[in-house]
């Protein structure tokens, strides 16, 4: 069915709005048809102004939507048949400034996040399940009674059950967890996860949680991190335990650049993510991930990104939403003020668009931000933040009889097996006519649709099934991937990989140091040769040998100190650090960036009493992205490097940029920071992990030394490659001079070693001049000289 584009229009608040269909079709015909708008002000609404979320209650009988500017919950009764809203009333909140909204599985309580005086809060009110109406029972501030994690407070969700609340600080980078008195709401703090924390990832940003369908796990958004945290959840205390972190570009991943909201099919075997914040780049996406019915782990299936000049909702995607019988998508495109609807497949996840509705000023979508399915998922409500206004649009369901858009026939039941399934979908060997629709099984050996086997033909029975027998032998099937094997079916229909020819080239391994060509048995071998595999950068001369790229390494020759690397930010109330816009230039491509915020604050260290070069440089790391532009920058395309330094040679895949570090001046006075030397290169560091194929990097102890701290200290594994970058024009000093980055941590050892102390300084750079706290040391940069090998 071709998509259609709708565009809503109002000729003035309160009258009725003109739906303009560009295929001509009338209103009735589409999946999601308008009803009306409720704006703030009219016809006695109130508590609308700026209105950001809007909430169903769990029994269809109460809708309810923040506003913003009001500090207000507004109160609507619904009918159950038509969806259309009553106002109830408008409840206070005080002070707080309202982001978003729960209501527990029981819908005896409501639980609204916001801010008051920049502290982070959560408010309980009561709801009467009768009238809706709402009333005061506590609220819950961060820092206050040992609650913590919540500084300024988006995401907030119940578990099924009701036992626990949980709610994200994006002030935080952290997810917090309340236990929840059934009888009367109110919620008692246990424990929060922040960023960075004991092993803890992907919280940069915290914005939205949810949890599975089945309770079993956590999931939180990373805004800043461009990804998604996956948590267990003990179902008996709450408590959360990190199981996986998805990255936008990391293992084949993709949709999470800026990542904002996730929601669940109703089974849990899929998750529908939403992405995309146009001021800060993002992907501008909805992305399908399977779900593992036990671990819960998320696996990357599909990304629709936005399509210029259609109505999709993907322009600043938000509040991804599944209906309750697994048939539809919903998402809000706040910026394109819009809702858009997915037809989604049952059994694959997978979604196609089907409709878009836009409207402009005054037409109950300007600004549309959250929306909301009524459980019975006959009706959606969007809260419109501009228009300061929620509208209500009639769903046309499955089962009705009538073929509506997205449906292949409707025979007027849910059931399947009948030829026409449960989602209105025609099924494989049946053919439907007429209105509502009668289906009949198609003829013996008529084709059906391909299972994806090569080696199996696809007909069906004559009795309504699609079979797939054998198919004949010698046929060319899928490729297994491996260059050393050939791919032919048998006679019984499976697909057979025997040896190939011996001598050809196999996959590159990786390493300069061997030859990689097939042996006579179909295996892929990698010999080693004596190559030169060093281009004269400084450091080392190196040449292959036992398969490895090793010289003997010179530190005379490289000035650049090693570096120890601090969590850092700025202290208020110091000079906060404004988004910055470069051109930035190294040895892989020419781009503008935009360093967003303080991340890492690097001192120079003694390595095994090795000394240090320049003791007063130190770096200062800023996160960066990609800059707006008028033109579309391409995407970075991974690299892999061979790495050489002290600790020996390592193959890495570079992922993405990461921070940009500039040579910074520091003292613990406001009035002796020191200007940085300017022979002394910028980095621009990007994520690293070592190469698939190669041996897993070997833990190491090592003596660490810089101005905050003498330790005893474990060099974990590779995180990021930094390269000499040209900032501006102003040129490299040193083009063969990098930086490796390992994750470390305290060595364990008896007594144990005292715990890292927050460190307060002044810095001086090129940016700013500001005062900075280290917080925790993160990573160990060492001299390096890079060889490219892609």
């Amino acid at each position: 069915m071709a998509c259609k584009f709708i565009r809503v229009g109002l000729l003035t608040r309160g009258l009725t709005l003109a739906v303009l269909l560009s295929t001509g079709f009338p209103a009735q015909a589409d999946h999601l048809n308008y009803v009306e708008s409720y704006f703030d002000g009219v016809n006695g609404v109130n508590g609308l102004d700026w209105v950001g979320t809007v909430e169903t209650s769990p029994d269809g009988k109460h809708v309810y939507g923040v506003g913003a500017l009001d500090r207000r919950v507004a109160v609507f009764s619904r009918d159950a048949i038509t969806g259309v809203l009553t106002f109830v009333e408008a409840e206070s909140v005080g002070s707080l400034l309202g982001t978003r909204t729960a209501i527990s599985p029981d819908g005896r309580h409501l639980y609204l996040t916001g801010s008051y005086s920049s502290i982070g809060r959560v408010r309980v009110s009561s709801r009467d399940t009768t009238t809706g109406e709402l009333t005061y029972i506590e609220t819950v501030s961060n820092g206050s009674g040992g609650v913590q994690g919540i500084d300024m407070p988006g995401g907030v969700a119940v578990s099924p059950g009701g036992e626990h609340v949980y709610v994200t600080g994006q002030g935080d980078d952290a997810v917090a967890l309340f236990s929840r008195d059934s009888g009367t709401g109110q919620l008692t703090f246990v424990e929060a996860k922040f960023d960075g924390v004991d092993g803890v990832d992907g919280l940069d940003g915290a914005g939205e949680v949810r949890l599975s369908p089945d309770g079993n796990q956590v999931y939180v958004t990373g805004v800043w991190d461009d990804a998604l945290a996956v948590f267990d959840r003990d179902p008996s205390d709450g408590r959360l335990t990190q199981i996986q972190v998805l990255r936008d570009g990391i293992d084949g991943v993709d949709g999470l650049g800026r990542v904002t909201d996730v929601s669940f099919s109703p089974d849990g075997a899929f998750a529908y993510v939403a992405a995309g914040i146009p001021d800060w780049d993002g992907d501008q996406a909805l992305s399908v991930f399977s779900r593992d019915a036990i671990s819960g782990m998320l696996t990357f299936e599909q990304i629709r990104p936005h399509v210029t000049g259609q109505v999709d909702g993907l322009i600043d995607p938000r509040c991804p939403r599944v209906s309750p019988d697994g048939a539809y998508v919903y998402v809000n495109g706040w910026s394109q003020s819009a809702i858009a609807a997915y037809t989604r497949d049952p059994v694959t996840g997978l979604v196609t668009f089907l409709e878009g509705h836009q409207g402009g000023e005054g037409t109950g979508l300007w600004g549309a931000r959250y929306l909301s399915i009524s459980p019975d998922g006959g009706h959606v409500y969007v809260a419109s933040r501009v228009d300061d206004a929620l509208t209500l649009y009639n769903v046309a369901m499955c089962g009705d009889e009538n073929l509506d858009p997205g449906e292949d026939c409707d025979d007027g039941n849910t059931a399947d097996g009948d030829g026409c399934d449960a989602t209105c979908t025609l099924a494989a060997c049946y053919s439907c006519t007429g209105q509502p629709s009668v289906c009949t099984p198609e003829a013996i050996d008529t084709a059906c649709p391909d299972d994806g086997d090569d080696c199996t033909d696809d007909v069906c029975d004559g009795a309504g099934t699609c079979t797939h027998p054998a198919g004949p032998a010698d046929v060319p099937c899928p490729d297994d991937g491996d260059v050393c094997t050939d791919d032919v079916c048998d006679n019984a229909g499976t697909c057979t990989h025997p040896p190939g020819l011996a001598g050809v080239p196999c996959p590159d391994d990786g390493n300069v140091c061997t030859d990689d060509l097939c042996n006579d048995v179909g295996e892929c071998i990698h010999t080693n040769n004596t190559v030169t595999c060093y281009d004269g950068l400084a450091c080392t001369d190196s040449v292959c040998s036992a398969g490895v790229c090793f010289g003997p390494w010179e530190p005379a020759v490289c000035a650049l100190d090693d570096f120890k690397l601090y969590k850092a930010k700025i202290n208020k109330p110091a000079p906060q650090f404004e988004q910055v816009d470069v051109y930035l230039e190294d040895q892989f491509r020419t781009w503008r960036a935009s360093a967003i915020k303080a991340s890492y604050l690097g001192n120079p260290v003694d390595r095994d009493s090795g000394g240090t070069n320049v003791p007063e440089v130190h770096l200062l790391c800023y996160k960066t992205t990609k800059a707006r532009t008028d033109t579309p920058q391409a995407k970075f395309v991974a690299r892999r490097v061979q790495s050489s330094n002290a600790f020996g040679v390592e193959i890495l895949d570079m992922t993405k940029p990461a921070e940009l570090c500039l040579p910074t001046g520091k003292d613990f006075s406001w009035y002796e920071a020191l200007p940085a030397h300017q022979e002394v290169d910028h980095f621009l560091c990007y994520k690293a992990k070592t190469a698939k194929e190669q041996p897993k990097f070997v833990q190491q102890t090592v003596s660490l030394l810089d101005q905050f701290e003498d330790k005893l200290t474990t060099v974990m594994k590779p995180a990021r490659f930094c390269n000499p970058v040209d900032k501006n024009g102003e040129g490299i000093a040193s083009p063969s001079d990098h930086l490796a980055c390992y994750k470390i941590k305290d060595a364990r050892i008896k007594p144990r070693q005292s715990k890292f102390m927050r460190r307060t300084v002044y810095t001086d750079n090129q940016f700013h001049r500001t005062k900075v706290t280290a917080i925790k040391p993160k990573l160990l940069c060492l001299r390096s000289t890079k060889l490219e090998l892609n």
